[in-house]
């Protein structure tokens, strides 16, 4: 192996301490690495990880009823395609090769007699129908794709669960789709092998017959030692953490770069601090990380070992082709041009699915851990009960009466060891009007958030109309309430559908829309508008251009026309907070 200075390798402890520290530490760049120890024996395929996958047969289960609920109709015209495409190569290699062996017969008689002329005829009609058909299955099979995209679903979260590391998983709701297709390919990878080495031995003929067993083994030989020798971390369990300070570093300078925080790195004059500044040098980390390598483990990982495994792969791969040329110099008059052309094509077409096979199996590990990931999202539970409590104000009540009772509370991770609230008591009639006024950090907001149920006390009771908050459905206290952030964020709706969904029933009423605009002191800044209430200030992203039509300047300009987000000029989207 190569010695890199920014690798480094400890292996498991002995004795004792190896039970308590199961696995292995590589330092590959910035990244520490923790990977699971493998116990098993050395003289297995180490990519083929079956026992994780066995693991995941229940979730591909539920993944297979969830894509058949879309439309059974679909989900056979999807399992159709792949049996096709499985049959697909090794059926146009025969009708290639017979199509071939009767043009050269015909060629070597220097006629063609009544029954070559229709064998040639039924082989040309057969090979151009399987060409066309293989069309028209993959415009098929690309609309059922399209059909089987699944909606990701709102998910109803509450603060503290959208918190968890669980609700931080990157998913796609297509994880569900890719990796069942996944499936597929995986299946229709090993009939096809199956029925190209079926083909191959049908070439070999009677002339080779010796010949077949070595072929199928030449065939196999570079997946066997490249699985062998392969030493990477697809499929395998680890953990990667960035340890480089210069790096992690880097990467907050980077972020500063963000539309999140423009306006502040333009209005502080920021850009020549960040870039040249003496304390906090872009340059300087940049500069730092020269010599040590930040990408991807999986890269890093390559570029730790020696090239000889790959160079000794690539030859076993000119393997099948140099085994037939030896065949024809052994055998001369025995073999024909055509037979030497379709052994070659034959021999490459099962080599590359033998290897697309093996990545296939590599990798459906770390698919199945994206599919794992996304119905973990899916089943994540809301960490606070929700009441069984109805919540109705009486006839004629004038608002609700609520109490705070020996209140302590300190956000869920927490670095500081303080509490946010310390033992907070006080009560609020029904109909009161209350200003909470305090220093920052003293909180105000924390306060506000309990008494929503963002959050549940650490300690303490909160009580409404006598009975505690966490007995009601938080759905109806929260219907009976409203709220404006101090950094509230408006949605990428109309401005009347931004003011109006605080009603659900009055959405679509213009009138009451208008009235509370104007109550809120901003009718005259929406009528400024071109759309008015129609206008969207953030709308979503409709617009795109080709890396090719930005040469176009009849199309540049034309997307320069097109809707981009509006910012309030002078205003705030906060105005601070109340609770009724």
């Amino acid at each position: 192996m190569l010695n890199f200075p920014w690798v480094r390798r400890i292996l498991p402890r002995t004795g004792t301490q190896k039970e308590r520290t199961p696995f292995l530490e590589r330092r590959l760049g910035v990244w520490r690495v923790l990977i699971a120890a493998d116990e098993s024996s050395s003289f297995r395929l180490p990519n083929l990880h079956w026992g994780p996958v066995s693991t995941y047969i229940p979730l591909l289960t539920r993944a297979y009823k969830d894509v058949y609920s879309v439309s059974p109709k679909l989900f056979w015209v999807l399992m159709a395609t792949n049996l096709w495409y499985a049959i697909e190569d090794s059926l146009s290699l025969y009708f290639s090769n017979r199509l071939l062996l009767l043009i050269q017969h015909s060629v070597l008689e220097g006629k063609i007699h009544t029954s070559l002329d229709k064998d040639l005829c039924i082989a040309i009609i057969a090979r151009a129908s399987c060409s066309v058909f293989s069309g028209f299955v993959q415009w098929t099979s690309n609309g059922v794709k399209d059909q089987y995209r699944v909606l990701a679903p709102n998910l109803a979260r509450d603060i503290e669960a959208s918190q968890d590391n669980e609700a931080g998983l990157t998913v796609n709701p297509s994880q569900v789709f890719d990796s069942l297709l996944r499936l597929l390919d995986l299946g229709k990878q090993i009939i096809s092998s199956l029925l190209q080495l079926r083909l191959l031995l049908h070439l070999l003929g009677s002339e080779f017959a010796s010949a077949g067993l070595a072929s199928i083994v030449i065939c196999f030989l570079p997946m066997i030692l490249d699985n062998m020798w392969g030493n990477k971390p697809w499929g395998k369990a680890y953990v990667k953490q960035a340890v480089n300070d210069d790096y992690l570093r880097q990467e907050a300078l980077t972020s500063l770069t963000k539309h999140t925080y423009k306006a502040e790195v333009m209005g502080g004059n920021l850009s020549g601090y960040l870039l040249n500044g003496r304390v906090l040098k872009y340059q300087k980390v940049h500069d730092a990380l020269s010599h040590i390598p930040n990408g991807d483990v999986e890269d890093l990982w390559k570029r730790s070992t020696t090239a000889l495994p790959s160079m000794f792969s690539n030859l076993c791969n000119d393997g099948p082709m140099l085994y037939i040329g030896l065949l024809a110099l052994m055998n001369p008059s025995q073999v024909s041009v055509v037979q030497l052309a379709m052994l070659q094509q034959t021999a490459t077409r099962l080599r590359y699915t033998f290897i697309f096979a093996k990545r296939i199996i590599t990798i459906y590990p770390i698919e199945l851990a994206g599919l794992n990931n996304f119905y973990r999202l899916l089943d994540l539970k809301n960490k606070m009960k929700d009441g069984c409590m109805p919540y109705s104000p009486a006839a004629g009540s004038s608002g609700l009466s609520l109490e705070v009772r020996n209140v302590s509370f300190n956000y869920p991770g927490a670095k500081s060891e303080r509490d946010a609230l310390k033992d907070v008591s006080f009560s609020i009639k029904a109909g009161q009007l209350v200003v909470i006024v305090g220093a920052n950090g003293s909180g105000k907001s924390t306060i506000l958030k309990l008494l929503t149920r963002y959050y549940d006390t650490t300690s303490g009771t909160v009580v409404i109309d006598g009975n505690p908050i966490e007995d009601y459905r938080i759905a109806d206290l929260r219907s009976v309430t409203a709220s404006l952030t101090q950094e509230h964020t408006l949605f990428p709706l109309s401005m009347s559908e931004n003011i109006g969904i605080g009603s659900p029933s009055s959405v679509t009423n213009l009138e009451k829309i208008a009235q509370a605009a104007k109550l809120a002191g901003a009718q005259d800044v929406i009528q400024n508008f071109t759309d008015g209430y129609d206008t969207v200030l953030e709308p979503v992203k409709t617009a795109q251009i080709s890396l090719t039509g930005r040469r176009n300047e009849d199309l540049k300009k034309e997307y320069e026309k097109m809707e981009k987000t509006t910012n309030v000029s002078g205003t705030s989207h906060s105005l601070g907070w109340c609770v009724y």
